[in-house]
């Protein structure tokens, strides 16, 4: 009886059932952004501001806001073992070193699930260079599923065993594929992460550092990997993940969100400070760029939307549309519509109506 002393949640429990019998589906299988989209209050609905409705949102890989149909086709290739698309794909990415980045790791976490593909690939072509380069991230990728995500207190000693096993085949394999392909600087973005679960020092990490931005030295997948060395909770503190951070916005305007990577940790590790000038100088030196990327108004609209500059980030998610995919909301991998729909949701509870 208490829904009933409960008006709004009562209305919300039925919508969801008439919901949830118009799909022909149990309300417990309802997918989750639906429930947090009715669940939220009716200000935050995002038609109120000309945006899209949750379950219109997608994670699927977009180049440039349109389908990655080369991707796409790959990898349908490589789940019925054909691995000849996955590497003329990533073969033709050399020298853009992000997009080369981005397709490898995507490969790369296929074949950490199944390697099939990647095995007909090393039996026809065993001294290929891309095949060691995807060889190496997904060995990489592998050994962290493998530890998991949870805090060490809640890792067993059988996956720190498995993890640490399987990242030493990681290291050797991108070192090997650093001699393969010398001019890559792939590879060496694989060792900054093998850097961080095997505990190297700060020289060592140092030393790998200087190689990889030698080859490539605004790379911004490598320098978000760095960042999480220099972070607290591996080998860093919050006062030199900062001031990496702060250095490399300064260098690049491909670098210029970086200081929000920063923030974000800052808040994952409950000391946020969203309204820092580091902070808000990222975000005011973003706003008025007329090239902005995908990623950069991710990371924007997030930013702005912690920093409670709502009408902003609104403004934002219309640009953005429906595409939640890429970071920084694939940090919460499956989940990662639902934290984009949230996220907007606030922006949009908060901000004033469109006219």
């Amino acid at each position: 009886m208490s829904l009933f002393n409960k008006p709004r949640e009562y209305l919300n429990i039925l919508k969801l059932m008439r919901e949830a019998s118009r799909r022909g589906i149990e309300i417990d299988d309802m997918p989750i952004e639906v429930v947090a989209a009715a669940l939220r209050p009716k200000k935050a609905d995002p038609a109120r501001h000309g945006l899209a409705p949750d379950d219109e949102l997608t994670t699927e890989a977009t180049t440039r806001g349109t389908p990655d149909n080369d991707l796409e086709r790959a990898t349908a290739a490589a789940s019925t073992g054909q691995w000849e698309p996955a590497a003329l794909l990533i073969a033709s990415t050399w020298l853009d070193w992000e997009r080369r980045t981005s397709v490898v790791g995507h490969f790369a976490e296929l074949a950490a699930d199944d390697d099939a593909w990647l095995a007909a690939w090393r039996k026809a072509r065993p001294h290929d260079g891309d095949l060691a380069v995807v060889h190496a991230e997904s060995l990489l990728l592998l050994a962290w599923q493998i530890r998991g995500s949870a805090y060490a207190t809640s890792t067993s000693q059988d996956q720190f065993e498995g993890f640490h096993r399987v990242l030493t085949e990681a290291e050797q394999a991108a070192w090997q594929a650093t001699r393969v392909l010398p001019d890559d600087p792939t590879p060496w973005n694989t060792l900054m992460m093998v850097a961080c679960g095997m505990s190297y020092d700060h020289d060592a990490f140092g030393r790998l550092w200087t190689e990889l931005v030698r080859r490539a030295p605004h790379h911004l997948g490598a320098h978000a990997r760095a960042l999480q060395y220099w972070c607290q909770k591996w080998h860093g503190s919050h006062e030199l993940m900062i001031d990496f951070a702060t250095r490399a916005a300064a260098s690049s305007p491909d670098l210029i969100h970086l200081p929000l990577h920063a923030a974000m940790e800052l808040e994952n590790a409950d000391a946020p400070d969203w309204s820092s000038p580091m902070v808000q100088r990222s975000i005011d030196a973003l706003l008025p760029r007329p090239d902005l990327k995908h990623r950069d108004r991710s990371w924007l609209a997030y930013a702005l939307t912690k920093s409670k500059r709502y009408d902003e980030a609104v403004e934002q998610f219309r640009h953005l549309g429906t595409d939640a995919s890429g970071s920084p909301w694939d940090s919460w991998g499956d989940t990662a519509k639902m934290i984009f729909a949230e996220i907007r949701a606030e922006a949009c509870l908060h901000a004033r109506p469109r006219r």
